[in-house]
């Protein structure tokens, strides 16, 4: 993979990475072509737990731009490397979310899936870390198991809450607020209001699955101006 680099402790690549990401200007690819190489200046056994300062970071603030990472990727190639490794990255990406690791074991794991040899070159390997760290199953946490519900608890409490989520529906679709803090503390509110912590669950589950639809409608849409 070209020359070696000089090795640096965790915590000066984890600065690096931070001021890369303070000031950089370019592409999202490109800019992991650049976190790309401080990772892999880290000691081997510590280049994940860089790999997570760079993912847990990666979307923090807007950059200064001051700094000009280039173009080592462009635009044409950026597109066949989707077109290449889109869907095996997706797929790889996945099998490492689906094993429900601690952070520091999916990083690592995950470091390890972008040196698979399908991915043939410095420039693949980057893709993958860019198509992985726009995913917005990134950064990565544990997920505890949460309260699991019997059919008959779940429709009780679903029938319990029926006028208080045609509220919240209500305020999800009426489109007089000035402000969307205003929107969140009327729907807080009525979360807040359920008498207990079983219809509190059913009405954020309600609430998750209207979210999806509208994402799926959305999605839908954005497909369709686009064929």
């Amino acid at each position: 993979m070209g020359d070696a680099k000089p090795q640096l402790s965790k915590d000066e690549c984890c600065t690096r990475v931070s001021v890369i990401l303070a000031t950089a200007r370019g592409e999202k690819i490109n800019i992991c072509y650049g976190l790309f190489g401080v990772i892999e200046q880290a000691p081997k056994d510590q280049q994940h737990l860089v790999l997570r300062h760079a993912a847990e970071h990666f979307d923090d603030d807007e950059s200064s731009e001051e700094l000009d990472m280039g173009a080592p990727i462009s635009e044409d190639e950026k597109n066949a490397l989707k077109d290449r490794y889109g869907s095996l990255v997706d797929e790889m990406f996945g099998v490492v979310l689906k094993e429900n690791l601690s952070e520091d074991d999916f990083y690592r794991s995950l470091w390890d899936t972008l040196h698979n040899p399908l991915l043939r070159d410095k420039k693949a390997q980057v893709f993958a870390l860019y198509f992985t760290f726009i995913d917005r199953r990134m950064p990565y946490f544990h997920l505890d198991e949460g309260l699991k519900m019997s059919n008959e608890e779940f429709r009780e409490a679903f029938q319990r809450t029926q006028q208080r989520w045609a509220k919240i529906r209500f305020i999800l679709t009426t489109k007089s607020f000035s402000q969307k803090s205003e929107q969140a503390d009327l729907v807080l509110k009525e979360l807040d209001g359920a008498p207990d912590y079983k219809q509190r669950l059913v009405l954020i589950a309600r609430l998750i699955a209207e979210l999806k639809r509208y994402e799926e409608r959305l999605r839908a849409r954005l497909q369709g101006a686009g064929a």
